[in-house]
C-alpha cells in the first residue's frame, strides 16, 4: 500500500469521524473480516465453536486467512430461526484451528461472542452494510472487497468485540445448555457418526 492511499484512509476517517477506520490498520495492512451470510442459528454453538453441526463443511478452513469472521442474516432465515433476520449474529475475532469434524476443519476463538436474536440490528447499526447483506447468497464475502464507506460499518461492529472471552470450550469443554453439541460428542476427530444439523423444518441447511 502507497503513501497516497493511506493519507485517503486518514482523510476519510478525519472527515466522516470515524474511529472504525483507525482500528482497521495494522501497520498498513487491513484488518481482513469474513462475512458469513447464515440462514440459522445452531453452529457456532454456544460453545464458541463454528463447524459444531458442521455448517459449511470444508469452506470454513477458509477463515483461517482472515482475522475475524461475523455471521449476519437476512431478511428471511429459515423457519424456527427467524429472530435473528436482519441481526449481527455472532462475532469470532482470532479464529484457530482446534480440530477436524466431519467434512471440515472445527474453529475457536481468541475473542467470541453468540448473539443470535440479541444482536443489533444491522439497518440501524450499520445501514450501507445492510443493503449490501440483503441482495447477498447465503456463504462467505471478504469485507476488503467491499466499498469503504461500508467496510468501515463492518469494522465498527467487530471491534465492538475485542474485549469478548475465548470461545467458552477452550475453558472448559462444552457450554452449550440445551444438551452437548455434536462435536462435543463426536470430539476426538473426524467423526461421521453425528447427524448434521437441521432446521425445524426438517431440511438440511448447512453445505
Amino acid at each position: 500500500m502507497d503513501t497516497s492511499q493511506l493519507q485517503h484512509i486518514a482523510i476519510w476517517a478525519r472527515d466522516n469521524s470515524s474511529s472504525a477506520i483507525a482500528c482497521d490498520w495494522k501497520d498498513g495492512a487491513r484488518m481482513r473480516i469474513s462475512i458469513y451470510k447464515r440462514t440459522h442459528m445452531g453452529d457456532p454453538c454456544e460453545c464458541g465453536i463454528f463447524g459444531s453441526y458442521d455448517c459449511m463443511g470444508e469452506k470454513r478452513k477458509h477463515c483461517l486467512n482472515y482475522d475475524a469472521v461475523i455471521g449476519v442474516a437476512g431478511s428471511e432465515p429459515d423457519r424456527g430461526s427467524e429472530q435473528i433476520a436482519g441481526r449481527l449474529t455472532w462475532v469470532g475475532i482470532g479464529p484457530r484451528q482446534l480440530d477436524t469434524f466431519k467434512r471440515g476443519l472445527v474453529l475457536s476463538f481468541d475473542h467470541f461472542n453468540l448473539l443470535n436474536e440479541d444482536g443489533p440490528k444491522l439497518s440501524e447499526q450499520a445501514p450501507k452494510f445492510w443493503e449490501w447483506v440483503k441482495e447477498l447468497k447465503r456463504g462467505f464475502r471478504d469485507s476488503n472487497n467491499l466499498p469503504l464507506k461500508i467496510r468501515s460499518e463492518v469494522v465498527a461492529l467487530v471491534t465492538k468485540f475485542r474485549g469478548s472471552s475465548p470461545s467458552p470450550f477452550e475453558m472448559g469443554g462444552c457450554q452449550c445448555k440445551s444438551g452437548r453439541c455434536s462435536y462435543s460428542k463426536g470430539q476426538g476427530g473426524n467423526s461421521s457418526s453425528n447427524s448434521d444439523f437441521q432446521s425445524s423444518s426438517g431440511k438440511r441447511s448447512c453445505k
